[in-house]
């Protein structure tokens, strides 16, 4: 069976794919009424995307399915959210509101066979997957910017969107997590003027995209569960910076990128950004505490209130695309100081003189490294336990060895959480994880301590018996680091109630 990615990848650019991203567009900015469907409408991507486009269209009815429990705010009348998926949902008519549904819009997670895409099918409505409303939102707008990479897509959006605003350039952002200082995944801004979103590279989707900006982090062997083979994952990222219309930003002599690209950028306007002599916007004079990282940028010095060093690589791409958007460097100096951050991407969510409790999403063994270096450069004294959430029973099996390197750091325990797979992607052999035979493989290989968490609610008692059981006071405090992009962060309130 061919790949998602490949599905993408053989619609990208086509002329069909292209009328069909144009007429909605254009349905999108037309002023008549207009309702979708969204299946799946509380996750992270689909929740941002409804309320960016009913910020654009008021007038726009949303409607959505959804099966997650938590409720979003939502105070417009013309919002109306299931905790169930029918096909009756489809045929549901709002109150004294009786225009047509447009469309239903899914993501990979909502296969063929969902109850709501086949009664879809059948009542000849149409159907878009999220990244095609995604695209012709962004096409919308005067200046789309898409930031597609492994490593820092969230982090590096975020601070653009804070940046541009910050600027009063008025962006409106989709962003994968939480911003903090927004409070909300998206931030609504100006109605047209710029959008900013994460193209996400895991199911190949990002190959549609064409926006006039695009930024492109970095490349590592991830997400190859959907791309069957690292040069089929680099095809489509090729594809991604070939559709970028205006400006290509990429990082200098990446080993990776740079030999891939290097016919795209010799014809496209493009700027570099790292660490290496040639880039364009050169970083260096890094320094990371606990207060967050200082670094330099050509001859300019910033400040970002973040913890680790990496941080100073997301931020100069969203510096990079702020100043090619006409911000100066002082303002860009003033914004990061009032940056708060995003959800779950080393976010504190506890902190005081003895404890400190931190969670990020890192779950590929390239982002837990970052973190704990990271967390370590801020805490160099302090004891560090990881808590590690599996993320996929493929990615776990097939990536062991490394996720054993990028937690054989100055860590002091390992507390080896449930394995999590996402609904939707019926795993086979999940009952195949042994979580006491790996927890025992990583502490073999790793030298570290390493404790299997059973249960969450046990998580405070279980912290609080190891380190009882040693000696902390040659520890300037004590860190916990929470690592997972699933159900790990139910870690939080046990170690709270404990703290």
């Amino acid at each position: 069976m061919p790949s998602v990615s490949s599905y993408w990848m053989k619609r990208a650019g086509s002329t069909t794919q292209k009328e069909r991203l144009d007429t909605l567009s254009c349905t999108l900015k037309t002023n008549s009424p207009l309702r979708y469907h969204f299946i799946g409408i509380k996750g992270t991507g689909m929740w941002p995307l409804a309320c960016a486009l009913q910020h654009f269209q008021p007038q726009c009815y949303i409607q959505g399915s959804d099966l997650k429990t938590t409720a979003h705010e939502h105070t417009n009348p013309n919002t109306t959210i299931w905790n169930t998926h029918s096909e009756n949902h489809l045929s549901w008519q709002p109150a004294g509101n009786k225009r047509a549904l447009n469309g239903v819009v899914y993501t990979t997670a909502a296969r063929e066979d969902h109850c709501e895409r086949i009664a879809a099918k059948k009542h000849h409505i149409n159907i878009y997957h999220r990244a095609e409303m995604l695209q012709a939102l962004g096409a919308c707008h005067n200046t789309s910017v898409a930031i597609c990479g492994s490593c820092g897509k969230t982090s590096t959006t975020a601070l653009l969107c804070h940046l541009l605003t910050y600027a009063q350039k008025q962006p409106t952002g989709i962003v994968g997590s939480g911003l903090i200082n927004y409070d909300n995944h998206s931030h609504l801004g100006g109605n047209g003027s710029i959008f900013v979103y994460e193209a996400d590279e895991s199911d190949g989707s990002h190959t549609i995209y064409q926006p006039s900006m695009g930024i492109l982090t970095n490349i590592t062997s991830d997400h190859l569960d959907y791309h069957t083979s690292m040069e089929h994952l680099l095809a489509s990222i090729k594809i991604f910076a070939q559709n970028c219309t205006d400006i290509l930003i990429v990082p200098a002599q990446d080993p990776l990128l740079t030999p891939l690209l290097k016919g795209i950028v010799a014809n496209k306007n493009h700027i570099s950004v790292g660490t290496h002599s040639q880039a364009q916007y050169r970083i260096h004079s890094v320094y990371s505490n606990q207060d967050g990282c200082a670094f330099s940028i050509n001859n300019y010095a910033y400040f970002l209130p973040a913890i680790g060093t990496h941080q100073a690589i997301n931020a100069a791409f969203a510096i990079a695309a702020s100043c090619a958007m006409g911000i100066p460097a002082s303002t860009i100096q003033q914004a990061l100081l009032t940056f708060q951050g995003v959800k779950r991407r080393l976010e504190k969510v506890f902190d005081s003189k003895e404890r400190v409790i931190i969670d990020d999403y890192a779950h590929n063994p390239d982002k837990v490294r970052v973190a704990i270096a990271a967390v370590r450069s801020a805490y160099k004294d302090a004891y560090i336990d990881v808590i590690f959430e599996p993320h996929k029973l493929h990615r776990a099996i097939q990536y062991k060895n490394a996720f054993s390197s990028a937690l054989s750091q100055n860590i002091q325990h390992i507390f080896l959480a449930p394995l999590y797979s996402p609904k939707g992607l019926n795993e086979e052999h999940l009952s195949t994880f042994n979580p006491k035979h790996y927890a025992k493989d990583l502490q073999a290989t790793t030298g570290i301590s390493t404790s299997v968490i059973e249960d969450y609610d046990q998580l405070g008692a279980l912290t609080r018996q190891v380190t009882n059981s040693k000696d902390m006071r040659s520890y300037s405090k004590h860190v916990t680091l929470i690592l997972g992009a699933g159900n790990s962060s139910k870690a939080q309130l046990p170690l709270l109630n404990y703290c």
